[in-house]
C-alpha cells in the first residue's frame, strides 16, 4: 500500500504537479511582497481607488474572450490533431479580440458617465481600459500551451509573470504612485506575452490552419458561452463582496482594511488551483477517450481537501503576526477579519471548487451554469442583508453558507453523472 503511495506521488513529481503546486505559491508569494510594498508607500485612499478599479475590470476579465479560452482547454486537451488546434486557436482570438475590445469600450463609457462611490478612481479606470485586451491573447495561448500538459512551461511563466511585475511595480509606485502599478502590469503583460506566443510557435510550427466546419464552431460556442456564464457568475462572489461594501459602506478605510484581510486567506484557493490547473487537462483527455473519470477525481478531492483544511489552520494561526508584520499597526483591525475569511476561502477551495471544475472536464456545463446563477444572487442578497446588519464582517456570513451548500450539491451531482458515462 506505502509502495503505492510513493509510486503515485513520484508520478506526480514527474508529471509536472510539483512545479505547478510551487510556482503557484511562489508566485502568489511574489504577488504578495509587491502588495506589502504598495500598501506602505501608498496611503488607504490611493490603495481604495485602486482596488475599485480592480474590481471593476476584475468583472470584465472574468468574462474574458466569451470563455473561448475555457472551451480551448477541453477541445484542446489530450491526443488531438494540431492542424485543427491551430484553426481552433485562431478563430478564438479572431472572436475574443472583437468581444473584449467592444466590452472595454462600453465599461470605461459607462464609468466617466456615472456617478462613482469613489469618484477619482475614474482616472485609474481609464488607464486600465486596455489591459484586458492584451490580457485575453495572453491568457489564451498559455491556455492552449496548459492543454498539453507544458507543466513546467506554465509554472515557469506564472513565476515570472509575478516577478516581473512584482519589480516593475515596486519601482513605478516610486515614480508614479500607486497607478504605477497599471504601468507595470502592461509591461508584464507585453514581455510575458511575446514568450509565449514564441513558444506556441516553436510547438506548432509545420501545422496548418483549416477552416473549422460550422458544427465545430457551433459546439464551441455552447461549450464556451455555458462556461463563461458559469465561470463569470462563480468568479464574480469575491468580487461582489468588495462591491458592496463599496457602495453599502462607503468608507476608504473600511475597504482597505477589508482588502488586507482577505490578502493572506484567498492563499488558500491556490491549493485548490493547483491542483485543476494540473488534473483538468488529464481529466478532459480520459472524458475525450470514453473513460469514466469517477475513481479519479474522488482521489482528486480528498487530495485536494486534505491539503487545504491544513493550509487553513495554520493560516489561521499565523494570520494576526503576518498581518501586523507586513502591513503595521494601522491595519491591525482586519485581523478579526480575516479569521472568518479564512474559513470563507477555505470552505470554497476544499470543497467547492474541485467538482465545480471537473464538470466542465466532463462536458456537464449546463449544470454548472445554473449553480453559478443561483448561487451568484442567492449571495447578493445574505451579503447585502448581514452588511447592511452587521457592518463588514456580515460579508463572511451570508458567502460562507453559499459556498458550503452548494459545494455539497456540486459534488453529490457530479457521482451521479459520474456514474452513467
Amino acid at each position: 500500500m506505502i509502495k503505492k503511495i510513493v509510486q503515485k506521488f513520484k508520478q506526480l513529481l514527474q508529471g509536472g504537479f510539483w512545479h505547478i503546486f510551487t510556482g503557484t505559491f511562489l508566485n502568489k508569494a511574489i504577488t504578495m511582497i509587491s502588495s506589502i510594498v504598495i500598501a506602505r508607500l501608498v496611503d488607504k485612499t490611493q490603495y481604495a481607488y485602486l482596488s475599485y478599479s480592480d474590481t471593476i475590470f476584475g468583472y470584465v476579465i472574468l468574462f474574458s474572450g466569451l470563455g473561448l479560452t475555457s472551451a480551448l482547454l477541453k477541445v484542446c486537451a489530450g491526443d488531438t490533431d494540431y492542424d485543427q488546434d491551430k484553426s481552433y486557436l485562431h478563430y478564438s482570438i479572431k472572436c475574443g479580440l472583437v468581444f473584449e475590445i467592444i466590452v472595454c469600450s462600453l465599461v470605461v463609457s459607462v464609468c466617466m458617465l456615472l456617478t462613482l462611490p469613489f469618484e477619482k478612481a475614474k482616472g485609474f479606470i481609464l488607464i486600465y481600459s486596455i489591459y484586458p485586451v492584451l490580457y485575453f491573447v495572453y491568457d489564451t495561448v498559455l491556455t492552449y500551451l496548459r492543454a498539453k500538459q507544458f507543466n513546467k512551461f506554465y509554472a515557469g511563466i506564472n513565476l515570472l509573470y509575478s516577478f516581473i511585475t512584482c519589480v516593475f511595480g515596486i519601482g513605478f509606485v516610486l515614480l508614479f504612485d500607486a497607478v504605477g502599478i497599471i504601468y507595470a502590469r502592461y509591461l508584464t503583460i507585453i514581455i510575458i506575452g511575446v514568450i509565449c506566443i514564441k513558444k506556441l510557435s516553436s510547438f506548432l510550427e509545420g501545422s496548418k490552419k483549416t477552416d473549422l466546419d460550422k458544427k465545430l464552431k457551433k459546439n464551441l460556442w455552447i461549450m464556451s458561452l455555458n462556461i463563461v456564464i458559469a465561470n463569470a457568475f462563480s468568479g464574480m462572489m469575491p468580487f461582489n463582496e468588495n462591491l458592496l461594501i463599496g457602495n453599502i459602506i462607503a468608507d476608504e478605510v473600511v475597504l482597505a482594511n477589508f482588502r488586507v484581510a482577505g490578502l493572506f486567506p484567498q492563499m488558500i484557493l491556490l491549493v485548490a488551483q493547483a491542483v485543476n490547473v494540473y488534473f483538468f487537462p488529464i481529466v478532459a483527455g480520459l472524458d475525450n477517450e470514453g473513460k469514466n473519470t469517477k475513481k479519479y477525481v474522488i482521489k482528486v478531492g480528498l487530495l485536494n481537501f486534505a491539503i487545504v483544511l491544513c493550509c487553513t489552520v495554520i493560516g489561521m494561526v499565523f494570520s494576526p503576526l503576518l498581518i501586523i508584520l507586513f502591513y503595521g499597526e494601522k491595519y491591525r483591525d482586519a485581523i478579526q477579519i480575516s479569521y472568518y475569511l479564512w474559513i470563507m476561502r477555505g470552505l470554497n477551495a476544499g470543497i467547492r471548487m474541485v467538482p465545480m471544475n471537473m464538470l466542465l472536464a466532463i462536458r456537464k456545463y449546463k449544470f454548472n451554469l445554473v449553480m453559478s446563477i443561483v448561487a451568484f444572487f442567492l449571495q447578493i442578497g445574505l451579503d447585502w442583508y448581514f452588511i447592511s446588519t452587521k457592518g463588514i464582517i456580515g460579508v463572511a456570513y451570508g458567502t460562507t453558507g453559499v459556498y458550503l451548500v452548494t459545494g455539497i450539491i456540486y459534488w453529490v451531482y457530479y457521482l451521479r453523472v459520474a456514474d452513467k458515462r
